[in-house]
């Protein structure tokens, strides 16, 4: 059997928070973005609005009101371990704009960014 993508356990930031007014029939609270959670379940459900299956965890902060139906889509969240580098990632390259821009104020030659080194991939 294939490794879960998020293990039982695992701590996860939502990154996605609107939602359909229909989940109030299932959760008597949503997730918020920004929010950290923990994954209690990950299982296959089929997604509200699309029909389609979708890969869906319950989390140990929300449950559902029927402890036996209701999940939220697991592309919701992304893992907290995960968003933490990502976070950082980021502050370096701000960092390193922003390190560029002052040499540039100091009239001094900024260094040359390249592709590679400019982007994050998501």
């Amino acid at each position: 059997m294939p490794e879960l993508p998020f293990p039982v356990g695992q701590k996860v930031i939502c990154v996605h928070d609107y939602f359909a007014a229909a989940v109030f029939e299932v959760f008597d609270a949503t997730p918020k973005a920004g929010q950290v959670y923990t994954i209690r379940e990950v299982f296959w459900a089929k997604e509200h609005l699309t029909r389609r299956d979708m890969l869906s965890v319950r989390l140990v902060e929300l449950p559902p009101i029927d402890p036996d139906y209701g999940g939220f889509s697991l592309w919701r969240f992304r893992l907290l371990e995960d968003e933490k580098l990502l976070r950082a990632a980021r502050r370096s390259q701000l960092k390193h704009v922003d390190d560029l821009s002052h040499a540039k104020q100091a009239g001094g030659k900024p260094a040359q960014l390249t592709q590679s080194n400019s982007r994050i991939s998501v």
